[in-house]
């Protein structure tokens, strides 16, 4: 794949998995979701699960496409930071991954929008089909948390 084709929405043939939770053991992702649980007083069980599978996506599509500037949404940082929280785990997965996504929080107003949206498509290129729903602006998805950030893999 050449730099141009980076930049260029995903149309993939294969068909996506929905779940990434396959990247993880069932302890360490009932682990992750706890941590986005206790974060998120009043947050369904439900709801932590995908938020953790989302972020799993992400983490995957950035370790795969390391130079295309993705970041998550305010939703599916959360996940990312409880993931990272668990650092055996996240270490464990990025060597699994092949490639370690480092995470460093943004600067409040530095949010990169088009990156965010850039990072479904690279989600869809790494295979899988991302949920729609956790990459809203936070002032749409109906689910309160307050996390964002960029990624730097190397």
């Amino acid at each position: 794949m050449s730099a141009a084709d980076l930049e260029k929405p995903a149309t993939v043939e294969q068909e996506l998995r929905p779940s990434a939770r396959h990247l993880l053991s069932e302890a360490g992702f009932a682990g992750v979701v706890d941590t986005v649980l206790g974060s998120n007083p009043g947050m369904t069980r439900l709801t932590a699960m995908s938020i953790t599978d989302e972020a799993l996506k992400f983490v995957a599509a950035s370790s795969r496409f390391p130079k295309a500037g993705l970041r998550p949404s305010h939703v599916v940082a959360q996940g990312w930071r409880a993931l990272v929280l668990h650092t055996r785990l996240y270490t464990h997965l990025g060597g699994n991954l092949g490639r370690y996504v480092h995470h460093e929080p943004e600067l409040p107003g530095q949010h990169d929008e088009v990156a965010v949206e850039r990072a479904q498509a690279y989600i869809v290129q790494a295979g899988y089909r991302p949920s729609p729903e956790l990459w809203q602006r936070p002032e749409e998805s109906g689910i309160l948390v307050a996390a964002d950030g960029p990624v730097h893999p190397h």
